[in-house]
């Protein structure tokens, strides 16, 4: 389930126009990076979260059982061209 809130949440980003302005889509990455060679950037990372089945989980059937997710996602935007540029991309964001 990760996957799909990373996409989900990168897609979000992606499908910004006035975003994409700012930070070229392939700049707005999943995870954690070593080394940031391009600027501005934007990381997607999972900081937190929790998921638990509802009442019944597990005796139900197996396409039947539902379950609730809940997730925290931690967005840091990367910029070498001051504050003000920075601080436009978090508007955005």
């Amino acid at each position: 389930m990760s996957e799909i809130a990373y996409s989900s949440t990168r897609l979000l980003l992606t499908q910004k126009a006035a975003l994409v302005a700012l930070v070229p889509s392939s700049n707005i990455r999943i995870g954690y990076m070593k080394e940031i060679n391009d600027f501005p950037c934007i990381t997607i990372s999972q900081t937190g979260g929790s998921s638990y089945g509802y009442l019944g989980y597990r005796t139900s059937a197996a396409g039947s059982k539902q379950r609730r997710e809940d997730r925290t996602m931690q967005i840091d935007i990367y910029s070498r061209s001051g504050l003000l540029n920075l601080q436009q991309i978090a508007d955005e964001v």
